[in-house]
């Protein structure tokens, strides 16, 4: 049998409100941030090349040395900002469990309650 409990309910919506839910707006910004720049690094040789094609820029060694060391370098943290990622999901996931199951409680009926003692 489960039983709704209202003040783990209303702390719980206290302390989201006002925690969780800015917690969650920073992570979220710098992990947009992050993925953004890995992808600006993973896009910087062809834009270089792109705008010598098009005649955009001139040709200038210096800045195609510089965009593929970005995309060496992107491509070294793709994998940690993948790891990083996944487990801040795996901990906002189980953060999310463990205030549905604080709400929620679950209550041994009497009957049940008074067997077991015999």
């Amino acid at each position: 049998m489960r039983r709704f409990n209202f003040f783990a309910f209303v702390g719980s919506v206290f302390v989201n409100f006002i925690l969780f839910w800015l917690i969650a707006i920073v992570l979220l910004t710098v992990l947009l941030t992050v993925w953004g720049m890995l992808g600006a690094g993973l896009a910087a040789p062809v834009v270089i090349i792109w705008q010598f094609i098009t005649a955009a820029h001139i040709f200038d060694i210096g800045r195609l040395m510089i965009s593929c060391g970005m995309l060496l370098m992107s491509l070294v943290v793709i994998p940690i900002a993948w790891k990083i990622t996944c487990y801040i999901g795996c901990i906002l996931k189980a953060y999310y469990r463990y205030n549905v199951n604080s709400i929620v409680c679950e209550v041994i009926p009497r009957e049940a309650n008074d067997d077991y003692r015999k």
